[in-house]
């Protein structure tokens, strides 16, 4: 606006205020009214927003997973890898190297058992997939098969239903089941067998198509036909079970009919993991701590609501000094229908990754060496150190910064390894460590009266 000096037009100066003044309010109301609209039209989320918000909903579902079936919470994990690191890492070597230390670790806890025995239900349903597969290999009407469940009480055989591949079976409770047969590779091989297997290992099982049989392999198809004729005779299916291939097709159908499964080292696919999102059904997956078929489950992002593993150890009859045979045996239906001693020797898969834990945990300290070295050569203190790479163990006062907390305590990785790197302790520092190893959370504030640092005499504290 111009001053009234400046101003040198027709109409009165008080009159040119007044309309410029209406003007700038015109404009703001105007510019209000804008944003307001643009406001009320919703922003198309770009594609790298929506990329990212896919990856950041499969991190949050990959943590939920590992830490329900493995007892491990990763982002603790990976929290505390960062804060030794300083910070997140931001380099692709950095960012492998981090993963590796982490999958080493949780690898680790996968083959830990989770279960000393099954229970009752579970050991019978066991059952019934061995009786699928003596039906298999015993061409006699089902004669045999039937023999076995009667003697285990087991329920009936719906001869009219089932086949080569599974069986109906009526159990002693009126329930309606459906149990598949494990992989036929010895004794009376099945070439169908194995293109099931390879369909379910690279999540081809469902065929190419949806709402399509196109390279769905037959034996799934009949299946599923199968699994449609049962329920329109009996009107439902109450449970669907298998062993190894068997579990695999059991898992796939129970994800699509949204029937609850109990399944025996089962053949796992990244189909049948993403599937049981979209299902309320209870997946009851039963492995050894060996088996190399479901070793995959504890890094899989299933429905953690609905997907129960659980780890118990290989039958103690199936121990041995070949490694491949430890694992083969691991494999076996009889570690769940049979009682009986289980495995004390370490598991194979435990000892290979307990090697790839153990590399993981060394790397993982010459990284704090590494950083404590980098702090000490920069004339940081402990605190110093501690402040940065694990601020949880610090806090800044208005005296400066200072430690706190119990996991500092003389004999913890931290005041060990800032010793190994040829640190120093304050005499502040040595006395609240001191403190700590003794009273614990009762330990007097870290104070530091002297500031002493690099002190000869400090080191009597420790």
């Amino acid at each position: 606006m111009l001053s009234r000096k400046e101003y040198n037009g027709r109409v009165s100066y008080d009159e040119y205020v007044r309309r410029f003044n209406l003007s700038e309010v015109a404009k703001k109301e105007a510019l209000l009214a804008r944003q307001k609209a643009q406001n009320l039209i919703p922003k198309i989320p770009s594609k790298k927003t929506i990329t990212d918000a896919a990856k950041d909903k499969a991190k949050d579902e990959f943590r939920k997973a590992v830490e329900k079936q493995t007892g491990i919470n990763t982002k603790e994990v990976e929290e505390a890898y960062d804060a030794v690191k300083g910070g997140p890492p931001k380099t692709p070597a950095d960012k492998r190297k981090k993963n590796e230390i982490i999958t080493g670790i949780a690898i680790n806890r996968a083959v830990i058992p989770n279960t000393d025995e099954l229970s009752e239900t579970e050991q019978n349903r066991a059952k019934l997939s061995k009786a699928s597969k003596i039906a298999y290999m015993n061409d006699d009407d089902f004669r045999t098969a039937q023999d076995y469940m009667n003697e285990n009480n087991l329920g009936e055989i719906d001869k009219e239903l089932s086949n080569s591949s599974s069986l109906v079976i009526k159990t002693p409770d009126g329930d309606t089941e459906i149990h598949y047969r494990g992989t036929a590779i010895t004794n009376k091989p099945n070439y169908q067998d194995l293109i099931t297997d390879a369909s379910i290992i690279t999540g081809t099982e469902q065929g190419v198509l949806a709402n399509s049989n196109l390279g769905k392999p037959s034996q799934l198809i009949e299946a599923e036909q199968q699994l449609q004729r049962t329920l329109g005779k009996y009107g439902s299916v109450e449970h669907l079970g298998g062993y190894s291939r068997g579990g695999g097709m059991a898992l796939s159908l129970g994800n699509k009919y949204n029937i609850p499964t109990t399944t025996f080292n089962p053949l796992v696919g990244p189909k049948t993991i993403a599937g049981s999102n979209s299902t309320t059904a209870k997946h009851t997956i039963i492995r050894t701590t060996e088996d190399p078929t479901t070793i995959g489950l504890a890094f899989s992002s299933p429905n953690s609501d609905n997907w129960e593993v659980k780890a118990i150890k290989p039958l103690d009859k199936y121990s041995s000094n070949i490694p491949l045979k430890n694992v083969y045996d691991a494999h076996r239906l009889d570690n769940f229908t049979e009682d009986g001693p289980r495995k004390i020797q370490e598991a194979e898969i435990t000892k290979a990754q307990n090697n790839q834990v153990s590399a993981s945990r060394k790397q993982l300290e010459r990284v704090m060496l590494g950083d404590m070295r980098d702090s000490i050569r920069n004339g940081d203190s402990f605190t110093e150190y501690m402040t940065k790479f694990n601020p949880g163990d610090s806090q800044i006062t208005p005296n400066g910064k200072r430690l706190k907390g119990t996991r500092i305590y003389g004999n913890d990785p931290y005041t060990e390894g800032w010793r190994s790197a040829g640190g120093r302790f304050s005499e502040g520092e040595a006395k609240f460590i001191n403190d700590v190893r003794e009273n614990g959370e009762n330990a007097e504030p870290h104070r530091e009266p002297n500031e002493i640092r690099n002190s000869d005499d400090a080191e009597r504290f420790l």
